[in-house]
C-alpha cells in the first residue's frame, strides 16, 4: 500500500480533485479525483494518475473500501 498526501483543490458536490503531492514511498506529483456516495459520508471510488519518482500509473478503485485499496 502508498500512502498519498496532497491538498484539496476543487470539491463539486460528490465530487473531490486533490493534488499529490508527496507519498510515503518519495516524491509522487498529479491529481487523484474522488466520487463520494450520496451521503457524502464514504468514497465509491478514485482515480489518479500520477507519477512516482520514473514510473507513470493509474489506478482506479471502485470497491467499498477504497481507502485500503487505493
Amino acid at each position: 500500500m502508498i500512502t498519498f498526501y496532497g491538498v484539496a483543490e476543487r470539491s463539486d458536490g460528490r465530487r473531490l480533485t486533490m493534488r499529490i503531492t508527496a507519498s510515503d514511498r518519495g516524491s509522487a506529483r498529479k491529481t487523484a479525483q474522488a466520487r463520494l456516495n450520496n451521503d457524502r459520508n464514504g468514497v465509491e471510488s478514485v482515480t489518479a494518475k500520477k507519477k512516482l519518482g520514473r514510473d507513470n500509473f493509474t489506478v482506479t478503485s471502485a470497491d467499498s473500501d477504497c481507502s485500503r485499496s487505493f
